[in-house]
């Protein structure tokens, strides 16, 4: 009766430890166990969702028009500003700096850090919000397996535990 009872408890263990695993054509990918997947509409794309334990919804767009995260901040010098400000032009959301060419490069103005990390033999573009629950934490992969598909993970204003459960879950991805 104790070998019976052990043995049960080991499989209920076993089977409270598993991870969410998000299974499509196309990749899976594995999630902490208190996520619940939820049903999303995509108009172009196949596009997936699950809700966090915190009700934060992380989305899952795979298709031809995925987000890239090609964001761009120009950065200008104070000359360049003052110039554009004699002419007249509205100046108030440009970004300038002692050093533009270094800042921008720098992305100084950036909310969000970025970085390349290969996964499952293709090439991830990450980004991170630079403060943590204000921001999108992601990864986009271009041309999978060679193709015309994207995928783009994108949740946000995640608090840093559940930044870091989708970071890490990033690493379980397995593309079909």
């Amino acid at each position: 009766m104790k070998r019976l009872f052990c043995i049960t408890c080991i499989f209920l263990f076993a089977q409270c430890s598993k991870n969410l695993e998000l299974n499509n054509p196309n990749f899976k990918i594995l999630l902490p166990k208190n996520w619940k997947e939820i049903e999303l509409k995509g108009i172009d794309s196949k596009v997936y969702g699950v809700l966090t334990s915190k009700k934060d919804t992380v989305i899952f767009d795979y298709g031809l028009y995925s987000s890239s995260f090609k964001e761009t901040i120009k950065v200008f010098s104070k000359k360049q500003i003052q110039k554009y400000d004699s002419l007249k032009m509205d100046t108030k959301d440009l970004k300038w700096s002692k050093l533009p060419e270094i800042d921008q490069n720098q992305a100084v103005f950036h909310n969000s850090y970025y970085y390349y990390d290969t996964i499952n033999g293709e090439i991830g573009k990450v980004k991170v919000p630079k403060t943590i629950s204000k921001g999108i934490t992601g990864i986009s992969f271009r041309n999978i397996n060679n193709t015309v598909n994207h995928l783009t993970i994108i949740g946000r204003n995640l608090d840093l535990k559940e930044r870091n459960e989708l970071l890490k879950s990033f690493k379980t991805i397995k593309f079909k």
